[in-house]
């Protein structure tokens, strides 16, 4: 049986540590003959740490076989005959880590990278912030306690002052509210 149609499998969750743990053997029979063929096990994994991002091959390679990083439908970032490559400060997009011999892509896998906003904060700083926010709260807070308090108790001597004039008849209940007195008619 010839090599018509190569066979090609694929781990969607092989780990980086059994890369290169052994060959598999793969065996098929047919009625026109018996194919085996042995495949080592070769493990990619893309990943974005903070502005770095990776693309990482472990088990045997080959020295001519190319890794590369390209973002979607555009030409290659990164291409090297080595077994990681990486990008610092990767465009927003679908990241693709492709392990190619001579334009044909062997082993391909996929990154999303999200774009960032702003420069992430420092813990110290957000906590420094916090801490300088609830100050000033509780500062306003007692201001207007305070000052409520304060409205309150004058208005309360007013109105004593008002009850204590009334009973000892030194005002009327006139419309002009700054005499003190009346005068009999």
């Amino acid at each position: 049986m010839g090599k018509k149609l190569p066979l090609h499998l694929t781990l969607p969750q092989a780990l980086p540590q059994y890369a290169g743990s052994g060959n598999l053997t793969l065996a098929l029979e047919a009625k026109t003959g018996k194919l085996h063929q042995e495949v080592n096990l070769v493990v990619m994994r893309a990943t974005q740490l903070q502005k770095n991002l990776t693309c990482e091959v472990w088990g045997p390679t080959s020295p001519k076989l190319m890794l590369s990083l390209k973002l979607e439908n555009k030409e290659a970032k990164v291409s090297k005959r080595e077994k990681a490559v990486w990008v610092l400060n990767p465009e927003a997009g679908m990241w693709q880590c492709l392990l190619s011999d001579s334009g044909q892509v062997l082993l391909e896998s996929n990154i999303k990278v999200l774009p960032t906003w702003s420069t992430p904060v420092q813990p110290m700083a957000l906590i420094v912030l916090g801490g300088v926010a609830g100050l000033l709260l509780f500062i306003g807070l007692g201001i207007f306690f305070c000052v409520r308090c304060r409205h309150r108790r004058r208005q309360a001597e007013r109105m004593s002052q008002i009850k204590r004039l009334l009973s000892e008849k030194k005002t009327c209940q006139c419309p002009h509210r700054f005499q003190k007195t009346c005068s009999p008619i």
